[in-house]
């Protein structure tokens, strides 16, 4: 899995399927929602996410 980060105004995640080095694959399989910030939601493990949603 890969993780895509927006966090400009609003920290965001996004997870989608590892294909190899340089590509992705183009399905989102999974998105978190940190709210309002500008940090790297992965590097700080101690917050969690306002809403999360993951394909089952």
């Amino acid at each position: 899995m890969v993780a895509s980060v927006n966090s400009f105004l609003q920290e965001q995640v996004y997870y989608y399927e590892y294909k190899n080095l340089i590509f992705r694959g183009s399905e989102e399989l999974g998105y978190e929602n940190y709210g309002n910030g500008g940090r790297d939601p992965l590097e700080d493990e101690n917050r969690n996410p306002r809403y999360k949603h993951f394909k089952e």
